[in-house]
């Protein structure tokens, strides 16, 4: 090998090294940059439960404030909610909410109330289109179809606000008729409520035009 082309490879060596070394920091400015940047900030602890509220700042737009919440140390997957200056709200299970008073020291816990229906004991079932704005009374075969999905159905969470509680706003509205006495559904894809703050989800999750079949013929 001559000399001339050993100072070639050698000089071709260093620019790879260099644009590799480079290359990385680059990649690791980048990720940074474009990253958040959080610390923590306050912390409030009522009874085994611990608040922790962070600081954050990405690569665009403002400062936000995440709370996440321990029980016993272990952290919990779900991200809290401030309602007022004092009050924050967590779900951190489908069928559990939990409302902390962090000026009183204070929590308060939901759990939903569901009540199934008696298969066979509803009168009638009449169903309202929201979209259509268009109402109709659903036959015997649908009327036991709804009973068998709603009494399987699963809690999905609370929301605070159940006159809002689908959001731009409610798919169909199922009214059911049993000894006189109604009660009302609203539904949205396959979620449905009962009229309190909890929300349910059909057995199978994936069948979002259940209550679109059950409206048409």
């Amino acid at each position: 090998m001559n000399k001339g082309f050993k100072i070639t490879l050698i000089i071709i060596s260093i620019i790879f090294i260099g644009l590799l070394i480079g290359g990385c920091f680059a990649v690791k400015t980048f990720g940074e940059a474009f990253g958040a940047d959080c610390e923590k900030t306050e912390s409030w602890t009522i009874n085994e439960y611990r608040i922790q509220e962070y600081n954050c700042l990405g690569w665009a737009g403002p400062r936000y404030y995440p709370l996440y919440l321990f029980k016993n140390g272990k952290e919990l997957p779900s991200k809290g909610y401030r309602l007022d200056s004092c009050l924050i709200s967590f779900n951190p299970k489908n069928d559990l909410h939990l409302k902390f008073d962090i000026c009183e020291k204070r929590i308060e816990q939901f759990k939903p109330n569901k009540k199934n229906i008696r298969l066979g004991s509803t009168d009638s079932i009449r169903m309202f289109s929201n979209v259509l704005n268009k109402s109709k009374k659903l036959n015997s075969e649908k009327v036991n179809l709804f009973e068998k999905k709603w009494n399987s159905s699963n809690p999905r969470g609370f929301r605070e606000n159940k006159d809002s509680i689908f959001y731009p706003d409610f798919h169909y509205e199922i009214s059911v008729f049993e000894n006189g006495i109604e009660k009302k559904f609203l539904t949205f894809n396959y979620l449905i409520s009962d009229g309190t703050n909890w929300v349910y989800t059909l057995e199978d999750e994936r069948n979002k035009k259940f209550f679109g079949e059950l409206w048409n013929e």
